[in-house]
């Protein structure tokens, strides 16, 4: 049987205050946009040598810098590309099928630059699905290339069994197998354009393959310049003078926390949990009532009567008044007195019932009804044997 508290009443759960379903849709709202700019940022990173991820190109970059290659990273509009004998490489986005040099040089500035005598190299995925296996191993002299991809580009005046020199005398395979062309290139002007229907050539995911990334370094060293890869696609941007200025100045705390992300993260945490406390119209959680602390005055009683006897060292008091307790508590037990009698048995008379109904012997049981106590640790000692006495009766 259980036994209830009057003071403590069950909390009925219908009762509780349940949150209002606009601020529910509000919460969902935020988790959701939040997780498509998760979904989405890193789509922008794909083909970029800043990430570390399999689709980015950071390995391959640093095998570049490792082998002292002058490679670096352009963060610039296209119309600020100038000078000759240099390779631009631009990793992702989708072309038209085939050889389309208007598509693949769309971009401002670029197909001038080109025709100056410059090579742009174009990762894409590009090219016609061909019944190719999806994961193939193609020779480029000494190299074995892997390639994961079906797509090829195929001429379509050029025949299964003939050669895969295109029809086109312009156009020139770099890498091939019978299903069509995985990287050829084409002359634009004095510079030339180099395709590739597969993106991911060197990608991080394919950093054990050595061929790889050797092939394409072979591609980006024709000119012998300056190997620019493109991060402006990818959304990175060199600082406007404007900026490099505003950035020499000093900022206060205050500007400087603005401009972090942490500030903007802290303004929508905010912004959630003020919705919450309002909403529930209390802080952290349901109001909680104290309980009183309940006083036990026998006890208090106790520990301020032992604290004025040990200041006054009633040593020999306090072993009298446990002595008496000690001789009813054991009378009581075996059967001799009530609990409410004041006629207490002798010590021979006591130790002799508890030597008959213990088996033990009857001068053990006299130490302890005569102590002979003379120190606050002999105290101690006695009253641990007769607590043990105690709870060995039957």
């Amino acid at each position: 049987m259980v036994n209830t508290s009057p003071g403590v009443q069950s909390a009925d759960p219908s009762r509780r205050r349940r949150p209002p379903v606009w601020i529910v849709a509000i919460l969902l709202a935020v988790l959701v946009l939040f997780g498509l700019i998760l979904l989405a940022a890193p789509g922008a990173q794909k083909g970029s040598s800043y990430s570390r991820a399999l689709t980015g190109y950071r390995g391959w970059y640093d095998y570049m810098e490792q082998q002292q290659q002058p490679v670096k990273r352009w963060r610039k509009s296209y119309d600020q590309l100038s000078g000759t004998g240099q390779t631009l490489i631009q990793v992702g986005g989708q072309s038209a099928f085939g050889i389309d040099v208007s598509a693949s040089s769309r971009e401002e500035g670029i197909q001038t630059w080109l025709a100056n005598g410059n090579t742009l190299i174009k990762l894409q995925q590009q090219g016609s699905v061909t019944e190719a296996p999806f994961t193939s191993r193609l020779k480029a002299g000494t190299d074995q290339v892997k390639i994961e991809t079906t797509r090829r580009y195929t001429n379509q005046g050029t025949s299964s069994g003939s050669s895969r020199a295109d029809a086109s005398d312009d156009v020139a395979v770099e890498l091939q197998d019978r299903f069509g062309s995985v990287v050829w290139s084409q002359p634009v002007g004095k510079g030339m354009l180099i395709s590739c229907a597969y993106p991911w050539l060197a990608s991080n995911a394919l950093a054990d393959q050595a061929d790889n990334y050797r092939f394409l370094a072979t591609l980006s060293q024709r000119q012998g310049g300056t190997i620019w890869i493109d991060e402006w696609i990818h959304g990175y941007r060199d600082p406007s003078p404007e900026a490099k200025a505003a950035a020499s100045k000093p900022q206060d705390f205050v500007e400087y926390l603005m401009r972090t992300p942490v500030a903007i993260m802290a303004a929508q945490l905010g912004f959630v949990l003020l919705l919450l406390i309002w909403g529930h119209n209390h802080r952290f959680g349901n109001l909680v009532k104290l309980k009183p602390e309940r006083q036990d005055t026998s006890e208090q009683y106790i520990q301020a009567l032992a604290s004025t006897m040990n200041a006054a060292r009633q040593t020999k008091f306090a072993t009298q008044a446990l002595g008496q307790q000690f001789r009813r508590t054991l009378a009581t037990q075996l059967g001799l007195i009530s609990p409410y009698s004041h006629n207490l048995p002798d010590a021979e008379r006591l130790s002799d019932h508890w030597a008959e109904a213990t088996g033990r012997s009857a001068p053990e049981l006299l130490k302890l009804l005569e102590p002979n106590v003379r120190s606050d640790r002999e105290l101690l000692a006695w009253v641990a044997n007769v607590e043990s006495l105690l709870r060995e009766l039957p």
